[in-house]
């Protein structure tokens, strides 16, 4: 018999809270051909948003 606890999610059939979900958002945004958004952008973006954080101390 395996070790339950080293076993992954997957490995045991079961999934997180909002993973279907996930999956059905990832889908739309793959079939989407709309022009995006530019990397550069988003990045920035995320770092802005993750110093702004780190500066409140959350």
């Amino acid at each position: 018999m395996p070790n339950v606890e080293k076993l992954s999610a997957a490995q045991l059939g079961i999934r997180p809270p909002g993973m279907d979900e996930l999956r059905q958002v990832w889908r739309e945004a793959m079939e989407d051909k709309g022009p995006g958004v530019p990397v550069k952008e988003v990045l920035n973006r995320l770092e802005r948003k993750y110093r702004a954080l780190a500066k409140s101390g959350k």
